[in-house]
Parts: C-alpha cells; sequence; structure tokens
C-alpha cells in the first residue's frame, strides 16, 4: 500500500552538517563488503538506499525472534543468576530502556560483548529460518547503477554477514553500518548518532540526494521519516502509517512502488 505518489518522493533530505557528522565519528572503519559481481561505488551517486537485514532481506516470522529471545534471557539468567522470571523481565527492560538488550548488559554488568555474540547472535541457528533467494538477489541487481547499496542493521558484524552469506546477497552492497558490541556506548536505531554514523560511513556527502530506507521496525523508520528519508516499511500485514511512504510485505515488492530506481 503506497501513501504517495511515485513522482513526489523526491524529498530534500535533512543533511548532517561536516560538523555534526565528525562530532560523533566512530573508531572502527565501515565494513566494506565483496564486489565481485557489484559495480564500483557511484563517483556521482544520484540516490541512496539502505537496507536493513533481519525482517527486511528475508521474512523471519517468528522463528529467529523466538529462538533470539530465548538465547538472550537465558545469557541473562545464567551470568546474572537470575531466575527465568527475574532474566525475562530484566531483558524487557533493558530491550525497551536500551533499544539492544547487550546495551543493558554492557552498561550495567560489565559483560564479555565477545561471549554474548559467541553465545547469543552467532548460537541462533540462521540456516532453519534464511535460506538463499535468488529473486531477492536478482531484484536487488536490478537497482541502477548509480544508487548506493548499503546494509544498516542493529546486528553484530558476524550475524549480519551470515544473514547476507545464506540469502545469497553479500556483493550486492558497497558496505555495511553495524553495532559493534565492542565499543563502549556503541548506538543503534532508532537513535539519531546511529542514522549519522552510517551516512558518515557510506560517505553521504550534500543535501538534495534522495535517501531511501526499507525496514520492518516502524520506530526506525520514524526516525528516518524525521530525516527526510523516503520509507519502506516491510510489514506482513501491509499496515499504513504516517511514518511510513510505502508499505510493501516483501522487499521483493520494491520494482512496484518505485519503478524509477531499477533497470
Amino acid at each position: 500500500m503506497t501513501l504517495g505518489s511515485t513522482e513526489a518522493l523526491h524529498p530534500t533530505v535533512v543533511a548532517v552538517p561536516p560538523t555534526a557528522i565528525h562530532a560523533t565519528a566512530v573508531e572502527h572503519p565501515a565494513v566494506t563488503l565483496p564486489s565481485k559481481f557489484l559495480p564500483e561505488r557511484p563517483a556521482k551517486p544520484t540516490a541512496f538506499f539502505y537496507f536493513d537485514l533481519d525482517g527486511t532481506v528475508y521474512s523471519h516470522g517468528r522463528g529467529v525472534l523466538d529462538e533470539m529471545r530465548d538465547l538472550i534471557q537465558a545469557y541473562f539468567a545464567q551470568h546474572l543468576s537470575l531466575t527465568r522470571d527475574e532474566a525475562v523481565k530484566l531483558q524487557k527492560q533493558y530491550y525497551l530502556q536500551y533499544g539492544l538488550s547487550i546495551r543493558g548488559l554492557l552498561k550495567n554488568h560489565h559483560v564479555d560483548p565477545v561471549d554474548y555474540d559467541q553465545k547469543v547472535d552467532q548460537a541462533v541457528n540462521l540456516p532453519k529460518y534464511v535460506q538463499s533467494d535468488p529473486e531477492m538477489r536478482a531484484m536487488l541487481q536490478r537497482l541502477r547503477p548509480d544508487i548506493v547499496r548499503w546494509a544498516f542493521t542493529n546486528a553484530g558484524i558476524q550475524h549480519a554477514r551470515r544473514v547476507l552469506d545464506l540469502v545469497g546477497i553479500s556483493d550486492m552492497f558497497h558496505g555495511m553500518t553495524y553495532c559493534d558490541y565492542t565499543r563502549p556506548n556503541f548506538s543503534c536505531k532508532p537513535e539519531p548518532e546511529f542514522y549519522e554514523q552510517a551516512l558518515q560511513e557510506s560517505e553521504y556527502a550534500r543535501a538534495g540526494i534522495p535517501v531511501y530506507f526499507a525496514d520492518d521496525n516502524l520506530p526506525n523508520l520514524t526516525a528516518a521519516k524525521k530525516r527526510g528519508w523516503v520509507t519502506i516499511w516491510i510489514d506482513l500485514e501491509r499496515r499504513s502509517h504516517a511514518d511510513a511512504d510505502f508499505t510493501i510485505a516483501d522487499l521483493k515488492e520494491l520494482p512496484s512502488i518505485l519503478p524509477h530506481l531499477f533497470v
């Protein structure tokens, strides 16, 4: 369901002043993904397209979410010596308060982020839920070559790479902005600092270039909408919302709502 005409979506993007970008500069470089099949990054991009991963480049239903939740809550119980009920309550509290459960653990309990990543993110049986998707790959290949394609995820680097590899689209992006669990006070969506980080790492340089963003999480889209980005909500129920310029059930529907971005 669309909430506006395609032709009208050439917004004036709210650009982050250079001083603001430098003020929130990250200490790690953006991840450059393999580019065997991907053309060189366009010298003069006409648009930037940011893609969430989980729930966006594949439809996870409840499987991945349920398994991830169970692993997180088990980690809380084991490492903080909590009962199951206490672990569930605290995990939900941290998720609501900090955006990601691990941020609450790092801020309040000084857990080892590498250990967490191994026992939670990397322990999820992703191949059970995520399969190769040639149609998704074909759709991304059809994006115009003058568009910068960027993965933009709240996942850690290892989980993000696993998702991209399983779907078969690791080489369909120019780079990726991810949550670096090893950095104190790392940002995540929907925090404004994380969007600034993505703009910086993808080398978004000037106002006036359209920015598109696809995500299955509405608060993340709300934050993007405030920046003037064109927002695409991936929602199986195809619900409409003021902060979603478009709603589609599957990312592969992109050419039908934004045909001018494809060849």
